[in-house]
């Protein structure tokens, strides 16, 4: 019997916010229909999903045009995880180019410049007065995006560096999947963003450190790899990743690549969810995927189930023009086993009480130069399982933190660890 190791359902380009009466309420009907369409699916033989993907145009003006653009996606999304039988923290999200805000005046400038090879993507990261007015066009995406899978949206610390780009690793049935999310909108801004945008070497890192030979590398982004300048960084993708995962051209398909480096990678591209089309038809769709062992064979293969909406019927079917013949999915034969034995973790050793006492002084004068940091620390703490004791979140927001990391010390010692290292809490 063929064993499912990772599986996934992948959404795009649901343009939330879109305007247009009748484009909003054609929107809240097909959107209805396909939540109600996934138990269904599942009954029907497609896996049932890990994690949901969702590889950007999540809103319509990253919140410029209408203010709840984000909410309402927001509670379409966790009624998707619902109807899966999973939470808001496996959803995992990318942000597209009407995820920015479009730009104008000096900002238009200055994006023109880097877009035209003027200035370096990366080092417009390197100053304050270049980085902020970039990373303001996506602030409503990247609050948006917290609310969900904790490492699907990048720290302020890591964006202060440049690093646009988050990653997720978890082990399923003795595989390790890393999943990483790439940000290809970062210099979106028009229709003629193709063969202008830019990924830049700082955000390939995480993606650059993962090993294909040891690991299943699934990437995401918004747009595909030809609307990149920096073509040799977007190569990188395919490289790197068994899977690349994106939107943007609302035509679902999935191709096999081979690279010079004698892996294969996949490129699975979503159709769009809900989209227009500046008044053309579009099909809208979204698919299931699948990491699965054969029986009897000791490779890995991928299969795709694509969905698309049947108007006739007001609802989502199987696309079955969209795979070979008397077949329900596409199939890719991805290499061999990556699987390891299972060796449990050894957990992390508690720190020390005066190392405590030392995190929390210094926490609480970053908080007092830096409130915004207060916040994201918080929220972190909040989205743990099970969370700390609302007194001890009310001390910690008042300034005291020691009650707050103690507990956290002894609860899960290691995440305080990883705390200490993002805040560089024990800095002299």
């Amino acid at each position: 019997m063929d064993e499912t190791l990772f599986s996934w359902l992948h959404l795009s380009d649901l343009h939330f916010g879109e305007p247009g009466s009748a484009t909003q309420a054609d929107k809240s009907l097909i959107m209805g229909d396909l939540v109600r369409s996934l138990p269904r699916a599942i009954e029907e033989g497609m896996p049932r999903p890990d994690v949901i993907l969702v590889t950007g145009d999540i809103a319509f003006s990253g919140a410029a045009l209408k203010e709840t653009e984000y909410e309402e996606a927001g509670e379409w999304l966790e009624r998707v995880a619902e109807a899966l039988g999973l939470t808001s923290r496996e959803v995992f999200l990318v942000p597209g180019n009407h995820d920015i805000q479009r730009a104008t005046g000096e900002l238009k400038a200055q994006v023109e410049k880097i877009r035209k090879g003027r200035v370096r993507l990366d080092n417009a990261f390197t100053q304050d007065s270049s980085r902020e007015p970039l990373l303001s066009r996506m602030r409503h995406f990247l609050e948006f995006a917290r609310g969900f899978a904790p490492d699907a949206a990048p720290s302020e610390a890591a964006l202060s560096k440049g690093h646009l780009d988050w990653s997720h690793t978890r082990e399923q049935h003795g595989l390790q999947v890393v999943l990483v999310g790439l940000n290809t909108a970062i210099l979106a801004n028009d229709e003629r963003d193709e063969g202008r945008l830019q990924l830049g070497s700082r955000q390939l890192q995480k993606l650059n450190t993962t090993d294909r030979a040891r690991q299943l590398v699934l990437a995401l982004s918004h747009h595909p790899p030809g609307y990149m300048k920096d073509a040799d960084n977007a190569r990188r993708i395919s490289n790197r990743a068994h899977v690349h995962l994106y939107g943007h051209v609302h035509e679902a398909d999935n191709v096999l690549l081979r690279s010079g480096h004698g892996g294969e990678s996949v490129r699975i591209v979503a159709g769009s969810v809900h989209a227009s089309d500046g008044g053309g038809a579009v099909a809208f769709g979204f698919s299931f995927g699948a990491v699965i062992l054969a029986q009897g064979e000791d490779a890995l293969r991928l299969r795709v189930w694509p969905w698309t909406y049947v108007a006739a019927e007001n609802d989502f079917k199987l696309d079955r023009n969209s795979v070979p013949p008397r077949m329900e999915y596409a199939e890719h034969l991805l290499g061999p086993v990556l699987r390891t034995p299972h060796v449990p973790p050894r957990p992390p050793e508690k720190l020390n009480a005066s190392v405590i006492q030392k995190l929390a002084e210094n926490l609480k004068a970053l908080c007092a130069s830096a409130p915004e940091r207060q916040a994201e620390f918080l929220d972190r703490a909040k989205g743990l399982n099970p969370p700390p004791p609302k007194l001890l979140l009310e001390s910690a927001r008042q300034g005291d933190w020691h009650a707050l990391l103690w507990a956290l010390n002894q609860q899960q010692p290691g995440l305080v660890r990883e705390l200490v290292q993002e805040f560089d809490l024990l800095r002299a």
